[in-house]
């Protein structure tokens, strides 16, 4: 009963989204930002930190294994954790969001390193490398599957510390991202991301070659 309970609201989500994809893209923006808070009033019970502790680091990649496996973008692993070559990098920090001590959230900013970034294999960075300053790819972008439908409770806090942490602490000027095309539009509409390019990436073998679109941000 769970299963087609689960199928039924995945063919009405599905569904929505395609009628809503018919709206002009002003009026859908618009619509997202009627609908979502993306600035909420702090909640003192969320801390967010740089993933520092072990514990909280395997929490982070926990949470990130979880949300990759049940999105299809990558398959399950022994150790019920995801981590990249890109994780044991210098260049990369990874942060997290957490709810009365635990952790509920995590993303990674990725500097350019020995190996480049992830998402240079299939997208041309080069007019984003053109400009000034240093570039981040954001990835392992995850949320506990407890906090997800909380209006971005957890989701936009942290990428407001992303931000101010990019801008205050890791020198960065310019961020990168690979996002499934389901999301672009949300990326577009409530963080001011621009495409690096009109199509879409069919196999994207970071994400289980799941598709992708890249996207960028100019910080201040």
């Amino acid at each position: 009963m769970r299963i087609k309970q689960a199928s039924l609201r995945k063919r009405f989500h599905q569904a929505m989204r395609e009628a809503f994809s018919w709206l002009p893209q002003d009026t859908r923006f618009g619509i997202y930002r009627a609908m979502i808070d993306c600035d909420p009033e702090p909640d003192p019970r969320l801390e967010l930190k740089v993933a520092e502790t072990q514990e909280e680091l395997e929490e982070c990649f926990r949470i990130l294994h979880d949300a990759y496996v049940s999105s299809g973008f990558m398959k399950p692993a022994a150790s019920g954790m995801r981590v990249t070559m890109y994780h044991a990098l210098p260049t990369t920090t990874t942060l997290c969001a957490k709810y009365d001590g635990r952790v509920v959230g995590t993303m990674s900013m990725i500097r350019e390193g020995v190996f480049g970034f992830p998402m240079q294999a299939v997208f041309d960075l080069s007019d984003v490398r053109a400009k000034q300053g240093q570039i981040a790819e954001i990835s392992a972008l995850a949320v506990h599957p407890d906090f997800r439908k909380t209006g971005g409770a957890i989701l936009f806090p942290l990428m407001k510390f992303m931000y101010q942490y990019c801008t205050e602490y890791f020198d960065t000027r310019h961020l990168v991202i690979a996002v499934n095309p389901n999301k672009i539009e949300l990326y577009e509409s409530l963080l001011f991301f621009e495409r690096l390019q009109e199509t879409v990436v069919d196999r994207y073998d970071f994400a289980n070659g799941a598709p992708a679109v890249g996207a960028t941000l100019d910080l201040p």
